[in-house]
């Protein structure tokens, strides 16, 4: 069930809104069980029972030139399929792309025939290349997302929230004076024709009915 800290009659709503409820009940009545009554603080990382469908997959990139690319993209864990449609329209055929050993490159890297250097659980080098700077950008967004579970950006607008996670990574050679002076220009319309382009209006109530912005899987 996404992070928004409902009620028990608010998530008993939303899963019967999705159509799920009566599916739970008849099929896995201890996970609905759960989505309703269990704490979501007591719900949070390892300690889950089903872990896999309260975690959220953020796809993230990073080169030397420091691009970056980051996006939440499924429930649970990305498979190849996820990989492929996120990366392939923006990772180069020159490209050498360095990961860990998990699985899901695999069908990416041989598709799209990109030098793949894979370095196995435990290390963090292979020869000229590392993860050092990928799991620098993984530390930095663990710093930005607050540890408090009340303060925890909601699925639905994860997406949002590490979009001002990714403009402070692409600024933090700026001062803190620089920063704000640079976002009040955005906030207020004081930008050039090139990013005012780029800009695009948004209500409240585009907010508030917007859809998630993941692959939910199926798990809610």
């Amino acid at each position: 069930m996404p992070r928004h800290h409902r009620s028990r009659k608010e998530r008993t709503e939303y899963l019967d809104s999705c159509n799920k409820y009566r599916e739970l009940f008849e099929n896995n009545p201890s996970l609905l069980k759960e989505m309703i009554y269990h704490s979501q603080k007591r719900m949070d990382g390892t300690r889950t029972i089903d872990k896999n469908h309260q975690h959220i997959c953020i796809l993230t990139a990073i080169d030397r030139s420091n691009n970056i690319y980051i996006e939440p993209v499924t429930s649970g864990t990305a498979n190849s399929t996820d990989v492929y449609d996120k990366l392939h329209k923006r990772i180069s055929k020159e490209a050498v792309v360095v990961t860990d050993d998990h699985r899901s490159y695999k069908y990416f890297v041989r598709k799209e025939r990109i030098e793949h250097i894979k370095i196995g659980g435990g290390t963090y080098t292979s020869g000229a290349y590392s993860l050092s700077r990928v799991n620098s950008l993984h530390s930095a967004m663990d710093k930005f997302i607050s540890k408090d579970m009340e303060r925890k950006p909601a699925t639905k607008y994860l997406d949002l929230y590490l979009m001002m996670f990714w403009w402070l990574q692409k600024n933090k050679d700026l001062s803190q004076t620089q920063m704000s002076e640079l976002l009040f220009h955005i906030v207020t319309g004081h930008v050039d024709c090139h990013m005012r382009a780029k800009m695009i209006p948004v209500t409240t109530d585009d907010l508030a009915g917007r859809p998630l912005p993941i692959d939910t899987k199926g798990f809610f």
